[in-house]
């Protein structure tokens, strides 16, 4: 296939597809005001894959201001608190209140809803596939852009 045209026909697949999963994600957490990014940080103190802003900084690769904008409304919203760590009174634990804990736990089920029907409607087999051809791209070949 011409290359101007495989890049069209991308782009138009590409665009389409991300514009209606995230409108489906995004439709799972409306009614508790959190965008994806933050129900991610309410899934990864849930699943203690992190535990402060530098944990977050480090796993999803954005710069703490971000980050920071993330918990501040998550902190609004009462999803989250944060305290002072004991052993280092710099560092800033991060916790789910009862408000966050049954927040990150419905949106969850209702994603998960979602994610069985994508992957009864296209196999599980297309779903890992596609996972690794992202994973190839992000490494192979967002890396080395994203490092100059």
């Amino acid at each position: 296939m011409e290359t101007n045209k495989l890049m069209t026909e991308f782009i138009d697949v590409y665009f389409k597809t991300m514009k209606d999963l995230n409108l489906t994600l995004q439709a799972s957490m409306a009614q508790y005001q959190v965008s994806f990014e933050q129900y991610q940080i309410l899934r990864d103190i849930a699943n203690e894959r992190v535990s402060n802003l530098t944990d977050i900084v480090r796993l999803r690769g954005v710069t703490k201001p971000a980050i920071a904008r993330q918990l501040r409304t998550l902190r609004n919203l009462d999803y989250i608190s944060q305290t002072t760590a004991e052993a280092d009174r710099r560092r800033h634990v991060l916790k789910l209140t009862p408000a966050g804990k049954t927040t990150e736990r419905e949106i969850t089920q209702t994603v998960n809803a979602k994610f069985n029907r994508f992957v009864e409607t296209i196999g599980p087999d297309k779903v890992d596939e596609l996972r690794a051809l992202l994973a190839t791209i992000d490494q192979d070949y967002l890396e080395p852009e994203k490092r100059g």
